[in-house]
């Protein structure tokens, strides 16, 4: 180490020594020129840059840059000044200014000792060198700990929803919750469940629920397994053309009974999945095919007793099955289901009347024309 080099080296031993009058000399710095460090109790603050000195200054003396193990405690300032709610850039003027400050206290203490204008100018190239090296690790660990508490707080508010949908929320929790979503327990809220179809995404998905609508209430949404789900002021309206995707919802209800509704929501969605729907659907609509989806042993029972009969190889089977299907799908209008099937009324009429006597099944009884329709929905699953 040149002889130059010496009141630079002895300025910084004697301000090490003095650790904590540098410190809070520093500190005081800071405090006075960033005002968002100014809302900080001094302890909150002292920790940080004790690092900071105890870092840069030996090293500044040494004339080397620190080692990543040297290096590596600068990165637990960065992420202190995340958990206290600082922003990363008065963080960073925080730096600018602290190191500022670090060096008037060696330039004066080394011109004490007859430190030169050439080695002064060396050192103060040096240390914003460690500058550098202090704003960019300090910033790095910053943004890593933000991304932390970011997930952390979406995971809790992910938590808080499927607390209130799934019905684990204590009775105790759920009000504080309410409050914390930002929901009103004074007015009734859809309950959903959607799924984004290909191409789709659950975020696209997201924006679009949230985009729909006019009520100046917002949404409440997170996520479950392969779906967004969450509480809706309004019934949501999908464009089906931009957003393809299956949304079961509930009718309007109380926060209290969100977990029936987010069950009929699941149900609905389920079964309009089962059945290649899309769209928004809801168990009025779907009431049935809910069954239909949710007892299979019943529905094969039923296929078998008034499907079946119509796949034995008959050289007109295929005729009456069609005729019947279409027969259900035209609400039981003879005239227009002829005129679809480009066929005379009477020839439907005996067709319809061959079907019954294959099949036993009577499509004036409601019992039997609800059973057909169920049997005859099975071949729509997924």
């Amino acid at each position: 180490m040149s002889e130059g080099w010496e009141p630079i080296r002895r300025a910084i031993n004697e301000l090490l020594a003095q650790e904590q009058e540098c410190v809070t000399h520093i500190v005081t710095a800071v405090r006075s020129s960033v005002p968002e460090y100014a809302q900080l109790a001094t302890t909150d603050i002292a920790p940080g840059v004790q690092t900071s000195v105890r870092v840069t200054f030996p090293a500044l003396r040494d004339r080397h840059m620190p080692t990543e193990a040297q290096a590596g405690v600068l990165d637990r300032t960065g992420e202190r000044r995340a958990r206290q709610g600082l922003g990363v850039e008065p963080v960073l003027r925080a730096i600018r200014f602290g190191i500022h400050a670090g060096w008037e206290l060696v330039a004066e203490r080394a011109r004490s000792h007859g430190a030169q204008a050439a080695e002064l100018l060396m050192a103060h190239e040096q240390l914003w060198l460690l500058s550098d090296l202090i704003a960019s690790r300090t910033a790095a660990a910053h943004r890593r700990a933000e991304l932390r508490l970011v997930r952390r707080e979406h995971q809790h508010h992910v938590d808080m929803v499927r607390g209130v949908l799934l019905g684990r929320s204590r009775p105790d929790e759920l009000a504080n919750q309410v409050l914390s979503l930002g929901l009103d327990l004074d007015h009734p809220y859809v309950i959903c469940r959607a799924r984004t179809l290909p191409p789709g995404t659950l975020d696209e998905l997201e924006t679009a629920l949230l985009a729909t609508g006019d009520d100046d209430r917002e949404p409440v949404l997170a996520s479950l397994e392969r779906d967004v789900i969450g509480l809706l002021p309004w019934r949501p309206q999908i464009d089906p053309e931009t957003t393809r995707a299956v949304i079961g919802v509930s009718e309007p209800m109380a926060i209290g009974d969100a977990p029936l509704g987010f069950r009929l929501a699941t149900r609905a969605a389920q079964s309009a999945l089962r059945f290649g729907l899309t769209g928004v659907h809801d168990l009025r609509t779907m009431a049935v095919r809910a069954a239909v989806a949710n007892d299979p042993d019943l529905t094969r029972a039923l296929v078998d007793a008034f499907v079946e009969p119509l796949r034995s190889g008959r050289e007109f089977d295929a005729e009456l099955e069609r005729s019947v299907v279409a027969y259900l799908e035209h609400n039981l209008r003879l005239e227009r289901t002829a005129e679809a099937l480009n066929v005379h009324p009477n020839t439907l009429r005996q067709r319809l009347r061959r079907y019954t006597e294959i099949t036993g099944a009577d499509l004036h009884r409601v019992d039997d024309l609800v059973s057909v329709w169920w049997a005859f929905r099975e071949r729509e699953l997924r």
